[in-house]
């Protein structure tokens, strides 16, 4: 048996009145595991399946860079072949061991060894989903896990919302503290963009509007004022029907010679649930910032 860096690969193929496959599994010396169920699209015996498995696993550990392979299959007959145990009665067999052995050169250091169904049984499972496949090609097969049992209560799904840089972090601290990016080409761009916006005495921002009153910019986030999170749809349009019901703002001063800007409460809307889909999940993507101003 080797010791140090060798690679471990099990190998089984199967036949049956529903198609061939094979499966193979291949472990690192690290344990990264690498597994490959594979369709035989031809008619296959037994143990043209198991050498097919074998010499598709040779394969996978020659592309990967194995130089020292344990190979591990659970058919008596094709490890005896491979040992020059048993006789090579059948030409195909004869290309088959003719292949094998033409890839364990390649490789360099190669040992077979054979081992019960029970200690193959990963491989074995891989070739039994491989003869599945074969039997319908049109089939797919999801993978997926369940984290909880179904009779549980259901968890809600929620919309997660994390607080990350923004393009406006550079021009609101431009504009209250006059501070520029080391990059003179940063800082001109700032320095033009914040040409459009301007802070009240509360360090509130504002863009400037040359057609209306000045627009009251929501940032930084601690001047939003509420938050609602409708759950569905039906619950996000009872909140916009409460919006339009809402008293009418108030005008905040501008600087002198700017018409005065609405200094509306911003209500930031996103949807949540299991329901966060189609019209719903459209609405969720925005985050809104309505101005009642009737």
């Amino acid at each position: 048996m080797f010791q140090g860096d060798v690679w471990r690969l099990h190998v089984d193929g199967a036949s049956n009145s529903r198609g061939a496959g094979a499966g193979i599994v291949i472990v690192s010396p690290e344990g990264v595991m690498h597994e490959n169920a594979l369709t035989i699209g031809f008619t296959a015996s037994n143990n043209e399946a198991e050498y097919e498995a074998l010499v598709s696993g040779l394969k996978m550990a020659k592309h990967l860079g194995a130089e020292t392979v344990q190979v591990y299959s659970d058919s008596q007959l094709i490890v005896k072949q491979i040992k020059d145990q048993y006789s090579l009665k059948d030409p195909r067999m004869e290309k088959y061991y003719d292949k094998v052995w033409g890839l364990m050169e390649e490789i360099g250091t190669v040992e077979i060894e054979w081992v019960g169904r029970e200690r193959n049984a990963h491989a074995d499972t891989l070739a039994s989903l491989a003869t599945a496949c074969a039997a319908s090609p049109n089939r797919t097969i999801f993978l997926g896990e369940l984290e909880s049992p179904s009779i549980e209560h259901e968890r809600k799904e929620v919309l997660h919302v994390s607080l990350g840089p923004s393009w406006m972090d550079e021009i609101y601290a431009y504009l209250k503290n006059e501070k520029l990016p080391t990059d003179k080409k940063e800082a001109h761009r700032v320095r033009c963009k914040a040409f459009y916006f301007y802070l009240d005495p509360s360090n509130q921002m504002y863009r400037r509007s040359f057609t209306g009153p000045d627009l009251k910019v929501p940032f930084p986030p601690s001047s939003y004022s509420r938050v609602l999170v409708a759950k569905d749809e039906d619950d996000l349009r009872r909140i916009c029907q409460e919006m339009r019901t809402m008293p009418k703002a108030r005008l905040s001063p501008s600087p002198a010679g700017r018409s005065p800007a609405t200094n509306h409460q911003p209500v930031a809307l996103c949807t949540m649930g299991a329901r966060s889909s189609g019209k719903a999940t459209d609405n969720s993507r925005r985050l809104q910032t309505l101005n009642n101003s009737n």
